[in-house]
């Protein structure tokens, strides 16, 4: 039986700097037309709506056409300073939804929600608001681009995020089958019953009360559930970033086994991005055990250092434990 592998601080400082390279240059070669692109769209939407309430001020007498139409509803959530998120503005709102049907038969929750937005409607964006007087085209123009800007800019934002942790799960799902593992459907699994056979692993799928972004059965039939995770928390942080990793980490181990009643070999998280050096390892080293009656061991790394994945011989410890460090 081969010995389990122990990474070192050098060793691990060494592909912190490749994940930081990756994600500079990633993120330089981003194409500003995805943001042009979005701005434009949103530029658009947010004319629409100043032009349909007459500069803001009759937001209440056609309230029903914009809360039913999904585009300027999302524009009039970005009228406050900050936005309002549709789950906040439902809350805001003691609403229950804010469906199209409910809004429009109920005239009270649609003054409500009009209500909840004016109140905290952005006196810089919209000065001639608060003035009562109608805005100068300076002001309007201004307030029409710093509009389109805020929502450009977070969907933007939401869709990096999107296309990271989609790229990372990728990149872990081929891994694992290089492995030799056979991919399976997603489940619920409440009991052992419902786990992948020996050998097999799921996508997101509920264990217990968590979810898990896979489910590992390994060949010796103990489970390793595995949350991928894309941060880009930089040493400035302190030690924020490592506390937070370690808490989560504890956390979401403590209670899959509290509530799946299965017989567990991690949890084990996924890591992607610019960690800072107090953290854990850039890449995501996932323990699988070995296929009985073989002692191979698969070290494959993928380019962008996010899915590091380790098979062996050792059946009673984990070969790559991830270890926290303090780089000298």
């Amino acid at each position: 039986m081969k010995p389990p592998p122990r990474w070192t601080a050098e060793q691990l400082g060494q592909e912190l700097t490749k994940s930081v390279t990756i994600f500079k240059r990633a993120r330089l070669e981003e194409p500003l037309e995805a943001y042009l692109e979005q701005f434009e769209i949103y530029q658009g939407r947010v004319e629409e709506l100043v032009e349909a309430t007459v500069d803001l001020t009759q937001l209440r007498a056609v309230a029903i056409e914009i809360l039913t139409n999904p585009q300027l509803l999302e524009v009039f959530r970005y009228l406050p300073g900050p936005p309002i998120s549709t789950a906040d503005l439902t809350v805001l709102s003691d609403a229950v939804s804010l469906s199209g049907k409910r809004l429009r038969t109920n005239p009270e929750l649609v003054e409500q929600v009009v209500e909840t937005v004016v109140l905290g409607l952005d006196r810089r964006r919209f000065p001639w608001i608060a003035d009562r007087r109608d805005p100068d085209e300076t002001e309007r123009h201004a307030a029409i681009i710093a509009t389109a800007a805020l929502m450009a800019t977070q969907r933007v934002g939401t869709t990096r995020r999107n296309q990271g942790k989609s790229l990372q799960e990728g990149q872990v799902e081929d891994a694992l089958l290089s492995a030799g593992l056979t991919k399976v459907a997603r489940r619920l699994v409440v009991t052992s019953a419902e786990l992948p056979g020996p050998g097999e692993f799921c996508g997101e799928s509920k264990l217990g009360s968590r979810k898990a972004d896979f489910i590992i059965r390994l060949w010796d039939n103990r489970t390793v559930p595995v949350e991928c995770k894309v941060s880009n928390l930089g040493d400035q942080l302190g030690q924020a970033p490592e506390q937070r990793c370690r808490c989560e980490g504890r956390g979401v181990a403590s209670r899959l086994r509290r509530d799946s009643g299965c017989p567990l070999r991690g949890p084990r998280r996924g890591l992607q991005g610019a960690q800072p050096r107090g953290c854990a390892a850039t890449r995501a080293h996932f323990v699988l055990g070995a296929r009985p009656g073989t002692d191979a061991r698969l070290d494959r790394e993928h380019e962008t250092g996010a899915a590091h994945l380790t098979a062996n011989g050792c059946w009673t410890r984990s070969p790559a434990e991830i270890r926290h460090f303090r780089a000298e």
